[in-house]
């Protein structure tokens, strides 16, 4: 396994070491695409599993995920959040790599907002000012109003994974997952690749490459017995330049 690139190390709260665990030639490779741009991004609201679909650019990048994808020769298993904007992007590149069906599994969705769902910080911050406080201080943990922690909703997302992977092969071909910054984010703090201090450092940018490996206990058929290690690629922007 090739190391992380030296811009990943100087992030604050990185913990990937060329020294760490590697994965193995039989474990099997997870590769994450973040979803693309949503429509009205620019307006900086706390979405969570707000439904909303892929804006132009969002399409765009989809596609350059595709592209990506297509470029390393590899078949693979395509996942995907329920939520329009994945789909779309798992359409994109199902539309660019001439991959096989797209599978829905719900645990792969973001991290639930509750309350604050569609709301812009600013109004959460004048009508919930106590609750907004709260969260300041206790990012990781705090739970929204009807909603769910980042801690938790990583958790959630990793055993979606797992339970991912014992319905398949452990021998058979890449998966690729179609998800969100937040619970990416979560699970790469919970899987000891980065510190939850720095969990909103993680680069996430729109249609990124994340790559995981998952390694598998001998003689143990339970989702309990995959090992996901984090690997040598983190929030990998696709560019044009990166496909051409």
């Amino acid at each position: 396994m090739s190391t992380p690139s030296p811009d990943i190390f100087s992030i604050p709260g990185c913990l990937l070491s060329s020294s760490g665990k590697e994965a193995t030639p039989s474990g099997r490779r997870i590769i994450l695409v973040r979803h693309g741009e949503i429509q009205d991004a620019h307006l900086m609201r706390c979405i969570g599993r707000l439904d909303v679909p892929l804006s132009e650019k969002g399409h765009s990048e989809a596609h350059l995920a595709g592209k990506w994808l297509k470029k390393q020769n590899i078949s693979f298993s395509l996942w995907s959040s329920p939520l329009t904007r994945c789909q779309q992007t798992a359409k994109a590149i199902q539309e660019e790599t001439g991959c096989g069906p797209i599978h829905i599994e719900s645990d792969l969705v973001e991290m639930a907002a509750g309350a604050w769902e569609g709301m812009t910080f600013s109004e959460i911050q004048e009508e919930y000012p106590r609750e907004y406080e709260e969260r300041g201080k206790n990012l990781i943990h705090y739970q929204t109003p009807d909603g769910e922690s980042f801690f938790d909703a990583g958790a959630r997302f990793l055993g979606g994974i797992k339970k991912i992977l014992t319905l398949e092969d452990s021998q058979a071909d890449p998966l690729v997952i179609v998800a969100h910054s937040g619970v990416i984010r979560s699970a790469l703090c919970h899987l000891g690749a980065w510190s939850f201090d720095y969990m909103l450092c993680i680069p996430q940018p729109n249609a990124g490459i994340t790559i995981l490996h998952a390694e598998k206990a001998a003689l143990d058929d339970s989702k309990d017995a995959w090992e996901i290690i984090p690997s040598e690629q983190i929030g990998i922007p696709t560019t044009d330049f990166e496909v051409s």
